[in-house]
């Protein structure tokens, strides 16, 4: 009988599993401490919208162009600048709320940014995952990818459009 975890036998699978998580989880917190920080700035439901708002744009209107600039491009590299840029937008959200310069426009702007790297980041990341399928693999890292973005409520196989079977 094969284990749910089996695909974590695998380095380099292992590594960009754990990866991904560590990077969803403080994805998540992001997520949290921004709508908390507009909350304290603004005590304002309308300021959180906006919040909302600025993520949900640049995400609808970049997923457009990049699976095109996915297939276009090495994908690596692309990971690799996206990640780059989400990690310096924390930074900057991080140290002006440190130094207590942070405004709500500052938070919108940077949450703008960040999705705009996050609309590039998601194809190259996912045309990666099949290059870890094999044929005892794919219900494994189907199930991986449960637990992964559990918390977002996302599985990695409701994009494969019935070639596997994620059950």
């Amino acid at each position: 009988m094969k284990s749910r975890f089996a695909a974590l036998r695998y380095r380099d699978f292992r590594i960009m599993w754990l990866g991904l998580l560590i990077s969803n989880i403080g994805s998540q917190m992001q997520f949290t401490g921004l709508n908390w920080h507009i909350f304290l700035l603004t005590k304002s439901p309308l300021a959180l919208g906006l919040l909302g708002l600025s993520r949900f744009i640049p995400i609808t209107i970049f997923s457009l162009i990049s699976g095109v600039v996915a297939d276009a491009r090495n994908r690596k590299k692309i990971l690799l600048i996206t990640q780059t840029f989400m990690t310096l937008f924390s930074l900057i959200l991080a140290l002006t709320t440190l130094n207590k310069t942070i405004t709500p426009h500052l938070i919108y702007l940077l949450s703008a940014l960040s999705s705009i790297a996050f609309a590039f980041d998601t194809p190259p990341r996912q045309a990666i995952i099949p290059k870890f399928y094999t044929t005892w693999g794919v219900v494994q890292i189907g199930h991986l990818g449960k637990y992964e973005h559990g918390v977002l409520g996302f599985n990695q196989c409701s994009g494969n459009k019935g070639r596997y079977s994620c059950n």
